[in-house]
């Protein structure tokens, strides 16, 4: 997903873009899910834009 995420944001470097989570069911019961991906994307955000 790292490396998806981080194609996504590089290749979209320069124009508006927004990502979002729309499917909820994948946490599995598992809020903390929510945060991992959050972080992920803060991870990668940081990587390509600084």
């Amino acid at each position: 997903m790292r490396d998806y995420t981080m194609k996504l944001m590089t290749d979209g470097k320069g124009t508006p873009f927004e990502i979002i989570l729309k499917d909820t069911h994948t946490i599995q019961h598992d809020p903390d899910r929510f945060r991992k991906w959050t972080d992920l994307c803060r991870e990668c955000a940081a990587k390509v834009y600084g």
